[in-house]
Parts: structure tokens; C-alpha cells; sequence
């Protein structure tokens, strides 16, 4: 018997071994497949989105501040940009932009989500004169077809 021969018969015998053994196999996938389906739908569908801005506050306030009689120090400079950063027209407009709506929405309910996304964005500093607008985790809505999500 040469080398090919020798090879041929041990995968001949591996292959009769593994036909033998095929409930086993078979057994085994669907037991994997079984636990992997129950643990998606047991884990709740949760979605995290996080977006680093960094702005030099003297450029952006310096028009705002104009005028002012006493220059206000960094710690409130940093708290008049996270109130523009999160004013309810800029978190409007984020709505919009990221289609958060179906546009079947009543006003009222529009308005609820846009007080929901301001409540939940955090705003944090990243260093002297920069901030950045930190992450926030949400739970996905009810049913498969809605877009708008809980925050």
C-alpha cells in the first residue's frame, strides 16, 4: 500500500465513524441552536449610540458673552454650551434628523419624545475648553415595525 492508499482508508475510517455518531452530532446542534434562540429572546433589546463633540467654548460663547460686564469663569461656560447643546430646538431637530418619529405622531407625543431624548443626553467634559456630548442607552420599542424608541 502506498502513502495515498494508507490516507484514503483512515479518512474512510473516520468517515464511517463520524456517520455512526451522527444522532450524536445532530443532537448536539439542535440543543446549541435551541439555547442560542432562547437566550435572544430572553435578553431585552437594548441599543447604545454615543457621539464625541469637541468645541472650543471661547469661539462658540464669545458672540453669546459679548457685552457682558464680568467675563463668567470655565465651569459656567461649560454649563451655558450644554444648555445650547441640549435647547429643545437643537433636540428637535436631532429628532428629525435621526427619524426618531414615524410622523404619525400626535404634537403631544412628539414633544414627550423630545423631553425623553433631553432628559437622557449627557453632557461631559473631555478637557480644558472642549466638551463632549456623551452616550446614552435606550430600550427598543414594542413591536418590530416601531422606530421610536424608549429613552
Amino acid at each position: 500500500m502506498n502513502e495515498i492508499e494508507k490516507t484514503a482508508s483512515q479518512w474512510l475510517g473516520v468517515a464511517h465513524g463520524m456517520w455512526g455518531r451522527r444522532w450524536y452530532g445532530l443532537l448536539t446542534a439542535w440543543v446549541v441552536a435551541i439555547v442560542g434562540v432562547l437566550a435572544v429572546f430572553i435578553l431585552p433589546q437594548r441599543y447604545e449610540a454615543s457621539a464625541r463633540i469637541f468645541v472650543d467654548t471661547q469661539s462658540v460663547l464669545k458672540p453669546l458673552m459679548k457685552g457682558l460686564t464680568v467675563q463668567p469663569d470655565a465651569e459656567q461656560q461649560v454649563v451655558m454650551l450644554s444648555r445650547m447643546l441640549v435647547s429643545r430646538s437643537n433636540v428637535g431637530r436631532l429628532v428629525d434628523m435621526a427619524q426618531l418619529t414615524s410622523g404619525e405622531e400626535s404634537s403631544e407625543e412628539r414633544e414627550d419624545l423630545i423631553d425623553s431624548v433631553s432628559r437622557a443626553v449627557d453632557v461631559r467634559s473631555a478637557g480644558r475648553d472642549r466638551r463632549a456630548l456623551g452616550s446614552r442607552s435606550a430600550q427598543a420599542a414594542q413591536g418590530p415595525g416601531h422606530r421610536r424608541r424608549d429613552l
